[in-house]
């Protein structure tokens, strides 16, 4: 297994006014043993998504927002968090693109990379 330096997280979130601070919060503390950079890529939410994109901003949590001015589907919002993800530009690091509220990954990225 190649052994891996960094993680990129790249978050697309569409009208996740419920869980979307809360899967902040658990990407932010689970336990991995590389550093990681999370990318959340609000796909134009219209429900208050981006209120609570703002107020974690202001909390100074550890990740980088990106807005879209509208609705461009789940694969344009990768896209765009793919274009800023610095593990593309490291050898042997990892990007992993997550579903908030659908992808058990985001309960456990060691799993995914199988770290010990």
């Amino acid at each position: 297994m190649t052994e891996v330096d960094r993680v990129s997280i790249i978050v697309p979130v569409y009208n996740e006014i419920r869980t979307i601070r809360a899967v902040i919060d658990r990407l932010l503390t689970i336990d991995l043993p590389v550093e990681r950079e999370i990318l959340i890529v609000d796909d134009g939410s219209t429900d208050g998504t981006r209120e609570v994109l703002a107020r974690a901003e202001a909390d100074g949590i550890r990740a980088t927002i990106l807005l879209a001015e509208r609705n461009g589907g789940k694969g344009s919002a990768i896209r765009r968090g793919l274009a800023l993800a610095e593990a593309l530009a490291m050898p042997y690091d990892q990007v992993v693109a997550l579903d908030a509220l659908a992808d058990p990954r985001a309960r456990n990225l060691r799993e995914r990379f199988g770290i010990a």
